[in-house]
């Protein structure tokens, strides 16, 4: 069912600045939210100075935290949904 890409940098700038802590963050998603993602982990974003980043629908966001990433994600998928808020 997954709709939205969800691409996690995985490059050497963005791990030390923490996307392992992102990828853990998806846990804590609820379940109906994570079954419309589609989770890769990718090499590079291009913006290795403002990582850790992601690139969600095609959307790329910088400085991302565990929270913020939650955030996104609920928010884009909430639209998704036509507004519900399953949380």
């Amino acid at each position: 069912m997954a709709i939205l890409k969800l691409e996690i940098c995985s490059g050497t700038s963005c791990h030390l600045m923490g996307s392992f802590d992102l990828y853990r963050s998806l846990d804590f998603l609820p379940r109906d939210y994570k079954e419309y993602l589609e989770i890769v982990k990718v090499p590079c974003l291009g913006k290795c100075g403002e990582g850790p980043n992601i690139r969600l629908g095609g959307k790329t966001y910088t400085y991302m935290t565990p929270e913020e990433i939650k955030l996104v994600i609920k928010r884009e998928i909430d639209k998704l949904r036509g507004g519900k808020d399953g949380c």
